[in-house]
C-alpha cells in the first residue's frame, strides 16, 4: 500500500484509537503516549502490512 494512502487511513482511525486507549488506561497521559506508541509501530512495519477489503 503507498505510504501516502496508509499514513492518511491510519489517521482516521486515531480518533477511535484515543478513544479506546482512554476506557483501556483510564489516564489521558498514559492514553496518548499509548497511541503515539500504537501509530508508530503501524508507520514502521508498515510494509508488512495487507489491505483487509471489507
Amino acid at each position: 500500500m503507498e505510504a501516502t494512502i496508509f499514513s492518511n487511513e491510519l489517521m482516521t482511525l486515531q480518533p477511535s484509537l484515543e478513544c479506546f486507549a482512554l476506557n483501556l488506561t483510564a489516564n489521558g497521559k498514559d492514553a496518548e503516549d499509548l497511541v503515539q506508541e500504537t501509530l508508530l509501530k503501524a508507520l514502521t512495519y508498515q510494509d508488512k502490512t495487507r489491505r483487509i477489503r471489507t
